[in-house]
């Protein structure tokens, strides 16, 4: 239960701009699903972009801690954990509330990469980057750097596809499946010496 006005606003814009999108969930839309008054939101957000920006970033920080636990929750090997990315990747997509990326899909309706809206999108997507690039380093790759990009890669994809597909898990699974296999051929692939 959100403990404040500014909240009921951040969460119900969530719920909306995820299932229906940004630019179809109107700001009345918003004002009706958090029960609160135009001048409520005017006082807390100058503008929809800004509320935007706002629901982004609270999306941002609850999945970077849901993916974390996550991925830490099914390995303790830092090469185990690039594979449980994609199993997590797979988990996701089967869930009754996936959408899609809340950050793709933002991308896909504001065009101007300088945009705040792009920008929070960009910054998890460097989280998850970040977090793949220490592990590969733990576990030894000589391109930590480089085995991450083709995770994320095999996990935004399949982030992307299930979106597409998604009417059951059954034409889900062989995407998933399909990953995990790609994910394991990058890890045996790359080069690497001694784990850190």
């Amino acid at each position: 239960m959100p403990s404040n006005c500014r909240d009921a606003l951040i969460e119900a814009a969530e719920r909306l701009f995820r299932t229906r999108g940004f630019h179809a969930s109107g700001i009345d839309a918003v004002l009706k699903e958090a029960g609160v008054s135009r001048m409520t939101l005017y006082n807390h957000f100058s503008s929809k972009d800004d509320l935007i920006v706002a629901a982004l970033r609270r999306h941002d920080e609850r999945a970077r801690i849901a993916f974390v636990r996550a991925i830490e929750a099914r390995a303790s090997d830092p090469e185990e954990r690039l594979l449980a990315v994609l199993a997590h990747g797979r988990d996701v997509c089967e869930g009754s509330q996936f959408c899609g990326c809340l950050f793709v899909n933002a991308a896909a309706e504001y065009s101007d990469a300088d945009d705040p809206i792009r920008t929070t999108g960009r910054e998890h997507k460097a989280f998850v980057r970040r977090y793949l690039t220490k592990q590969a380093e733990a576990a030894g790759y000589d391109q930590p750097d480089h085995v991450a990009m083709q995770i994320q890669l095999l996990f935004d994809g399949l982030l992307g596809i299930s979106q597409i597909e998604k009417s059951s898990s059954d034409k889900l699974r062989p995407f998933a499946k399909a990953a995990l296999e790609a994910g394991r051929v990058v890890l045996e692939a790359a080069p690497r010496g001694a784990p850190a």
